[in-house]
């Protein structure tokens, strides 16, 4: 897929401007989520719809910190991904193995008695497409993930 457009690329501060669609509570109740999704601009989404024969979400996606080992929510394992900034100098995402009694249907939990399969390094301005119907945690962010996510409509 093509690289988005110079002019819809938004500075962080103007993605945060639009309200996060997406509230989830953070694993530290005290503390403020660390994952927001925000709506992208209708010209931006029709682009990308184009390269698929299926409905698309398309967002931005901020993580703050740390994601836990988890499964992300909805039913389709593809998600891409086009990172604006990796949030960090060496952030890792790393896949595990799964356990019988897995929450695939979404969810967080830990990596005990897990494999670690494999681990990928991500850069910027590039798409990715990860299965995120594999157990993975994301480690290494020091400063907000910022990133263009495709998803199937379920």
């Amino acid at each position: 897929m093509p690289h988005p457009p110079t002019s819809e690329i938004l500075d962080l501060e103007t993605i945060r401007s639009n309200g996060n669609i997406c509230p989830t509570a953070n694993i530290d109740t005290k503390k403020e989520s660390i994952f927001a999704v925000y709506d992208v601009t209708p010209e931006l989404h029709s682009l990308y719809q184009s390269y698929f024969d299926y409905d698309i979400f398309m967002r931005w996606q901020v993580v703050t910190e740390d994601l836990p080992l988890h499964y992300d929510w909805g039913i389709s394992p593809d998600k891409y991904l086009y990172l604006l900034d990796t949030g960090g100098d060496h952030v890792t995402t790393k896949f595990y193995s799964e356990l019988q009694d897995d929450p695939i249907e979404g969810g967080s939990f830990s990596t005990e008695g897990r494999t670690l399969e494999y681990e990928i390094h991500e850069t910027t301005k590039t798409w990715f497409r990860i299965n995120v119907k594999t157990p993975h945690q994301v480690v290494g962010i020091t400063r907000p993930r910022v990133a263009l996510i495709i998803r199937p409509v379920e």
